[in-house]
């Protein structure tokens, strides 16, 4: 389950990402809603079962940003594969604009680290490391 401070207030920073790192870390803009907009479930979709739930949030930027609104995929469980595994979060860079800022002036564009998915890693000191081959 993700922490209280995740949910309300400012993001805490969490594992890796999917970009490479572009400039300097990406700042933790807005607020997510306490209360996701929907929740994967652990049922089987084509033959396949989620290891790792995710919900989608609703991030908002402050006034003036573009856009304002954003939705966030972020990881619900900390382990997987019955403890043999980890999940493990993704997130990309994205650039929003300020729009409080002149056209011509520094940091009207910035980057913001958003979740964007979820996936289990197996643990090196694993079992199930015996079988990948």
């Amino acid at each position: 389950m993700i922490g209280q401070s995740r949910r309300e207030g400012t993001l805490a920073p969490e594992v890796d990402t999917l970009t490479p790192e572009v400039g300097t870390p990406a700042p933790e803009l807005g607020t997510l809603a306490p209360e996701p907009l929907y929740c994967d479930d652990d049922t089987t979709v084509a033959g396949t079962r989620t290891q790792c739930r995710a919900c989608l949030y609703k991030r908002t930027l402050p006034e003036g940003y573009f856009p304002q609104h954003m939705t966030e995929h972020l990881c619900q469980h900390q382990t997987c594969l019955m403890n043999e595994g980890k999940c493990k979060q993704h997130y990309k860079v994205v650039l929003v604009r300020n729009m409080n800022v002149a056209p011509d002036a520094e940091g009207r564009d910035v980057e913001v680290k958003v979740g964007v998915s979820c996936s289990c890693i197996v643990k090196e000191d694993s079992i199930i490391k015996l079988f990948d081959r």
